[in-house]
Order: structure tokens, then C-alpha cells, then sequence
């Protein structure tokens, strides 16, 4: 696992926010091939805190993407996994996101397996850094 990591202060539910990451990292260990790399990048992207996550795997397939952050949908089984979600993960992230007048994205990258952006607004007081 590589984490690059920048100060950012957000005004945010921690609970709801942990929730949301360990739903993204828990996606990211699934799709990942054995010894994959998982990368995870917090950052400052103009005014929001951006926090990506990035796995080897196989990518979403082009039919899934539109419907990933959908409850209770489930895309292609993961090949060799015993393991299958409910479905709920990535829509849990995306009420996490909302709730925070914030956005979850799936990104698009040739050169990776699945990759998505949380991007929450910055405090702007700093009162309460996470």
C-alpha cells in the first residue's frame, strides 16, 4: 500500500467519514490481484479535500460504471473470491459524500484498476481538522 498524503482540514463526521474510506479501501483489497498495490492519495484539489483510491484490479467494466454507486447493485463476480458484497459499499460512500455536500467519482484511467475521488469542501475556519 503506498499513501501520499497532504494537510486538509475538513469539517466532517468522523464516523461517517471512516465508513466511507474503509468501504473504498475494503472495495480496493476485493478487486486487488494478490501482491496488488492499493494507492492512496489526500490532497487539496481547488476547494475540496480530495481523497482518491487506486487498486490493480480489473477496473469497472464499461456496463457497471453507470450503476456502481446504485444500492444493492452488484457488478461481475471477482474471479477467485469467495467473498460477495451486498452492494450497499460504494452507495454508503456516495450518502457520505452527499451528506457533506460533497461528491464520490469514479475515475477513468487507463493505466489502473478501479480508482475513485472523494472530494469533500475545505473548513475554511480549520475549527476541526480530520
Amino acid at each position: 500500500m503506498t499513501i501520499t498524503s497532504a494537510p486538509v482540514t475538513l469539517s466532517a463526521d468522523r464516523s461517517k467519514l471512516r465508513s466511507a474510506i474503509d468501504n473504498l479501501l475494503s472495495n480496493a483489497i476485493k478487486f486487488s490481484p494478490q501482491g496488488g498495490q492499493i494507492a492512496i492519495a489526500i490532497r487539496t484539489v481547488a476547494e475540496s479535500g480530495c481523497v482518491d483510491i487506486v487498486d490493480q484490479g480489473p477496473g469497472i467494466p464499461h456496463a457497471d460504471r453507470e450503476f456502481v454507486f446504485e444500492p444493492f447493485y452488484q457488478g461481475q463476480p471477482v474471479a477467485g473470491s469467495a467473498v460477495r458484497g451486498t452492494g450497499i459499499g460504494l452507495s454508503v460512500v456516495r450518502e457520505c459524500a452527499r451528506a457533506h455536500d460533497g461528491r464520490i467519482e469514479l475515475m477513468i484511467d487507463q493505466n489502473s484498476g478501479g480508482h475513485f475521488r472523494m472530494s469533500l469542501p475545505l473548513n475554511p475556519t480549520g475549527s476541526e481538522c480530520i
